[in-house]
């Protein structure tokens, strides 16, 4: 299992009872893959040896995290701060905001005021698959070429991203979230240190912590309290160590207990709502809907033909068999909106999508992507 630290804290205790009936019931092993190692176990087996020797070596700094959240911060506020602080003499610049409003409110003043100087990306799941997967090999090609570029993003860049910036900048979240940007720091070790700074944004309009609401508050007010100070790499291992302890102490595990005694009862039908039988690891955004963006030709032919072959076809064994066949390449070009936006595309009742014809009316194919229009729009 690779990344467990991005379970739910709340499934703790529930993920721990069935993992360990698991490894009894059927005499398996199962091995955990994370930088972060979250209290989830109790008993484990750690398989690197002197790992604590290593991750607390004097000689492991490759990465500082200087925190900056004293004062709270508007994007306006953090966008001069940018400007007052920008140095040119750093190549590559990684900013990691909490929400996508915020990445595309500050991708435009950057792309407005820096694209002389830098190369300006974006990088969210506002962005169709296929062109994620681009972007990062184009961004890739110029980290190792050592172009001049400025990556803005959110919390998509966190893992399984092999990419090296010489600063990275961050809007407040869990630790853990901090220390996995801070893998893309200096990664290679090609400088002496990489600054990772940590702010603290707000909404103007509604005075609300950016962080909050993604996070909750239990989580940022942890971090923000062990933030009080700058801590090098070699410190991340401790750290992490003290922001779990604080998460196991102040979250509450009810829903654990809630699921372990439906699986305990095996009753999952008599009480209406069932948290067991209704259970997902990755749970669903209920006021967002996929939707399929036709920024080429390939994705405009996939389309007719998933329409054609899975909606439309009545054989039931050809409909799975074209299902199959196509899933991978459509999903390619699919994001999650929010519901109210959706009534902006065409084809609803099948499965709803912005037609190539009208696709720069709704999504910037060079930029940030989908544009999160809120009037009504019609497409002839």
């Amino acid at each position: 299992m690779d990344e467990i630290q991005a379970i739910n804290v709340e499934l703790w205790k529930a993920i721990e009872f069935i993992l360990k009936k698991l490894t009894e019931i059927f005499n398996c092993k199962i091995i955990l893959s994370t930088a972060t190692k979250p209290l989830i176990f109790n008993e484990y087996e750690e398989l690197v040896e002197n790992s604590i020797k290593y991750f607390t070596s004097p000689v492991l700094r490759r990465t500082k995290i200087i925190p900056k959240t004293e004062t709270k911060k508007t994007i306006e506020d953090f966008f001069h701060y940018f400007t007052q602080t920008f140095d040119c003499n750093i190549n590559s610049y990684l900013i990691v905001f909490n929400t996508i409003k915020t990445s595309i409110l500050f991708f435009e003043k950057i792309r407005e005021n820096f694209s002389d100087k830098y190369e300006i990306c974006y990088l969210s799941t506002n962005i169709v698959p296929v062109q994620r997967k681009a972007r990062i090999r184009k961004i890739k090609g110029k980290l190792n070429n050592g172009e001049k570029i400025i990556v803005i993003s959110t919390q998509v860049i966190e893992a399984g991203v092999d990419l090296d910036f010489e600063k990275v900048i961050r809007d407040i979240s869990p630790i853990d979230s901090i220390i996995q940007v801070a893998g893309r720091c200096n990664r290679n070790n090609k400088n002496k240190v990489g600054y990772v700074e940590v702010h603290a944004l707000y909404d103007e309009e509604t005075g609300k912590d950016y962080s909050k609401m993604i996070y909750g508050s239990t989580a940022v007010d942890i971090s923000l309290k062990l933030l009080n100070e700058s801590y090098m790499e070699n410190q991340y291992i401790n750290l992490t160590d003290k922001y779990y302890k604080f998460i196991k102490e102040n979250k509450s595990f009810a829903k654990s207990k809630a699921i372990l005694e439906d699986i305990e009862s095996l009753d999952f039908y008599s009480n209406g709502k069932c948290i067991a039988r209704d259970f997902t690891l990755i749970e669903e955004m209920p006021y967002y809907r996929d939707l399929f963006i036709e920024i080429n030709e390939t994705a405009k032919r996939i389309y007719q033909a998933f329409k054609r072959g899975v909606i439309e076809e009545k054989n039931i064994q050809k409909k799975t068999e074209n299902y199959l066949r196509l899933k991978n390449s459509f999903r390619k070009y699919i994001i999650s909106v929010p519901i109210e936006l959706i009534k902006n595309a065409v084809d609803l009742e099948i499965f709803p999508r912005i037609p190539l014809e009208n696709l720069e009316d709704f999504y910037d194919k060079d930029g940030y992507g989908f544009k999160r229009i809120k009037k009504n729009v019609l497409i002839f």
